[in-house]
């Protein structure tokens, strides 16, 4: 008889305790947040949570790496609204996005100086004011990945705008940076603090150029990769810019970056795709970069591959990698 008492009570409280924990489900449900129990109704969430933005810097004091030498890169003028600038360092540089409102500007390079003092952010601003670009026209920096290489002069160059122009870069990237410890890819001097995150599907739009924002991790795990329209003259283009490049040592990662390729293939496809780019210029298509170089007056852009060849003149090369990489992971038995 006690026993039946006890369970008897047990079902009373159990049972508002459902009904209550449910109500609250469906609400989660209906405000897009996946709680997991509710695995059918669960919606991608965008909107920036309540979670502070820059948590405590774990980085202390990292001394700046030191190369024997870099030499700038550019500036191209790919198109009409879409610039390069770079160094001799890993051949890696920085997109500048020509809009009505403003530049934007696509990574921030290494902050690395030379034993010379050269300093490869200086190179990088002396190369833009060549160009006629101005940081006073500064008013985003987004980031594609949390790699020394493409964070690098990004507090630098905040700094040299007003008001500050937003740093973007995406959630799992930023907590990487805040967290993983100083080594190799993950070294100089990271940023002190971000002000917005990138996601998947998003649009920025800045005047009359309207970025769509690609998540595609695998290089590291929050890399985002970019699809801007451009133009030269009256033509129009697509281009997509591949926010990784190197494959890392990992069946897991490996994996994910050859779904990404397929996932960023996906969305150059929707979008029309026709120039494939990279802040490495060592991955841009085959041959596309000494033509753009000895390109003439008149002649067509080399830049401009095609939409039909956008996957096997650009995105096979990353495949490749892949492959690659599956291969050594076979070969070393992991």
């Amino acid at each position: 008889m006690k026993r039946k008492a006890i369970l008897l009570l047990a079902v009373v409280l159990l049972v508002p305790a459902t009904l209550l924990a449910g109500a609250h489900q469906k609400e989660d449900s209906d405000r897009g947040i996946f709680n997991g129990n509710d695995m059918f109704s669960c919606k991608p969430v965008h909107q920036i949570d309540e979670t502070p933005i820059n948590p405590p810097n774990v980085q202390g004091d990292i001394p700046e790496p030191q190369q024997s030498k870099l030499t700038g890169k550019g500036p191209y003028k790919l198109f009409d609204n879409l610039y390069y600038v770079g160094n001799s360092f890993l051949n890696v540089g920085v997109f500048i996005v020509k809009t009505s409102a403003g530049l934007i500007i696509i990574d921030a390079g290494s902050n690395l100086i030379a034993k010379d003092g050269t300093w490869d952010c200086k190179i990088m601003e002396d190369l833009m004011e060549q160009a006629g670009l101005d940081f006073a026209d500064v008013k985003m920096i987004l980031l594609s990945h949390e790699h020394i290489d493409h964070y690098g002069c990004a507090t630098r160059w905040q700094e040299k705008t007003w008001p500050p122009a937003p740093v973007a870069m995406s959630r799992i990237g930023w907590d990487n940076l805040r967290t993983w410890p100083v080594r190799a890819a993950f070294g100089g001097t990271r940023p002190e603090k971000i002000d917005t995150y990138l996601f998947d599907g998003q649009r920025i739009h800045l005047g009359d150029t309207t970025i769509q924002i690609v998540a595609t991790p695998g290089h590291s795990m929050g890399t985002m990769s970019f699809i801007i329209p451009v133009r030269e003259g009256r033509e129009k283009h697509v281009v997509g810019i591949m926010g990784g490049s190197a494959v890392q040592k990992s069946w897991g990662e490996a994996y994910m970056y050859w779904a990404s390729v397929e996932y960023f293939k996906q969305a150059c496809e929707e979008a029309k795709c026709d120039v494939g780019l990279n802040a490495h210029t060592q991955n841009w298509p085959a041959g596309v970069l000494a033509a753009f170089l000895a390109r003439k007056p008149g002649e067509p852009n080399p830049l401009v591959i095609g939409a039909d060849n956008f996957d096997s003149r650009n995105l096979e090369y990353y495949r490749n990698r892949c492959r690659q990489m599956f291969q050594t992971l076979i070969n070393e038995g992991l």
